[in-house]
């Protein structure tokens, strides 16, 4: 079956925002005329180059904002696509939001900004996505990917610090019980802000910005049929791809037999009692968090996410599952362990060429 992948670190919100938008493009076709969204979501103006030549040519500090209504129509269509109830607008922002914004990109190191600057048009607000964050790429005239944006949802990232996100984040697969407390650190008490959590989902967004046009994993807007995944060195030290369901398999199935029951976001598949025997498994592969172990573009992006936080930026990262108020399961940073050792090799390689 084909791989249709958009990237969200999702969160469903209990209200739907209704709003009409003036669009052509979703006005001619039904809602459940998926073939005909499809195209016109292919052929809309924020799929081409052209739309962005003019964003891409502001300082970077100017490319953050609000969604322009071309955006928000593009994003709508891609939600009824993709089965998302809720029905993006133009938000408003307040000063301090955009402040923590400011900060976040301010403080990440140069590198990467350097390696934003010809790739991404910017970073734009909305309220109701249906997710924190969203990236996605546009076309230049011969097909091929010319940059990429990132969308972010004003309410969802107003609402928790980083280490309450990061807690919920991780508490997604699991089904709560009385039991079992998972709890995630992605910065220090002093730290524990906003701004921070805002920070970490950026990076990770960056990372699939930048995996665009480079050799990583297969690109996800394409109907990939596992004809050469060892062209793409990144996902090849993980995954394999099965011609026989369509789907991406891990090469550790056989001891890592959770995985496939691993979802995020969508509605959890294991108990909370499965969490320590799941980081255990995890511990003997090569993905650096749970998530990442979900598919090749989110290992890519969680990957790149947690180098630079951790390697980088110095920051903690751990998670922790506690039983009966006891502690049981502490798994943290792999990357100064030999098991994410090929993987650092591969990014730090792409930071060079930045």
């Amino acid at each position: 079956m084909p791989y249709n992948f958009r990237q969200r670190y999702a969160i469903f919100l209990a209200s739907i925002f209704c709003v009409v938008f003036p669009s052509t493009s979703i006005a001619a076709c039904a809602e459940s005329d998926k073939a005909c969204l499809k195209e016109a979501q292919r052929k809309h103006p924020v799929a081409q180059a052209a739309f962005w030549q003019a964003q891409l040519a502001k300082p970077f500090e100017q490319r953050i904002g609000a969604a322009p209504a071309e955006l928000v129509d593009y994003v709508l269509l891609d939600n009824m696509l993709s089965g998302f109830p809720e029905r993006p607008k133009i938000p408003s922002i307040t000063a301090e939001f955009r402040r923590d914004i400011d900060t976040a990109m301010a403080e990440i190191p140069q590198a990467i900004r350097r390696a934003l600057e010809r790739r991404l048009a910017g970073i734009y607000l909305v309220q109701g996505l249906g997710g924190s964050g969203y990236t996605d790429r546009f076309s230049s005239a011969d097909g091929k990917p010319a940059g990429a944006y990132i969308v972010l949802d004003v309410d969802v990232l107003s609402a928790r610090k980083a280490n309450e996100w990061a807690t919920w984040k991780e508490r997604t697969p699991f089904k709560p019980n009385n039991n079992t407390t998972l709890m995630a650190t992605i910065e220090t008490p002093e730290n524990d802000t906003r701004k921070n959590a805002i920070q970490y989902i950026l990076l990770h967004e960056i990372g699939h910005v930048l995996a665009i046009g480079q050799s990583i994993h297969p690109p996800w807007w394409e109907n990939f049929k596992g004809e050469n995944l060892s062209q793409y060195p990144f996902a090849s030290l993980s995954w394999q791809f099965s011609k026989q369901t369509g789907k991406f398999v891990s090469n550790y199935e056989e001891n890592f037999w959770l995985r496939p029951k691993v979802v995020y976001y969508l509605g959890a598949k294991l108990n909370a009692n499965h969490a320590e025997m799941g980081y255990a498994q995890l511990e003997a592969t090569n993905f650096p968090t749970l998530y990442a172990a979900t598919n090749p573009f989110d290992d890519f992006a969680e990957s790149f996410v947690t180098y630079v936080h951790t390697v980088m930026m110095k920051k903690p990262f751990e998670v922790a599952i506690q039983r009966n108020g006891k502690t049981v399961k502490r798994f943290g940073s792999c990357w100064e362990t030999e098991r994410c050792k090929q993987k650092r090799v591969l990014i730090e390689e792409l930071l060079k060429e930045f």
